[in-house]
């Protein structure tokens, strides 16, 4: 009678361990992949702030400056910067995406006389 009873108290302390185990097991691989998907976000957004910065760069050096492609071939982001408006008020967009996320930053700008004053900065996904 011991020896079953002890066999029946060692399954049930096995299986709860199993039961535990996986629990923990599914968390740690839920938490890594959360952990990713951030990371990866906020890397996509860095690039869109990036290529903000570098248009704004450009157009102070070179007021017809109507944007480009940047590739980051480690990363593999890609940011699409587009320049739109007339020699005065001017539309600047930064498009960066990876293969699940996109970040786009639009900024308006009014550019006379060698001077170039930000009116608005929109940040969305």
């Amino acid at each position: 009678m011991k020896r079953s009873q002890t066999l029946v108290s060692l399954l049930i302390v096995v299986a709860v361990s199993v039961i535990v185990i996986s629990s923990i097991l599914g968390l740690m691989i839920n938490n890594a992949y959360s952990t990713s998907s951030v990371e990866q976000g906020t890397l996509v957004k860095l690039a869109a702030e990036s290529g903000m910065e570098t248009a704004l760069l450009r157009l102070l050096r070179d007021p017809s400056y109507s944007g480009e492609t940047l590739s980051n071939s480690i990363n593999g982001y890609t940011t699409v910067i587009t320049v739109t408006g007339d020699n005065i008020n001017k539309t600047l967009q930064s498009v960066a995406s990876s293969s699940n996320y996109v970040r786009k930053i639009v900024v308006t700008v009014a550019y006379n006389n060698n001077i170039m004053q930000v009116n608005s900065w929109q940040d969305s996904q």
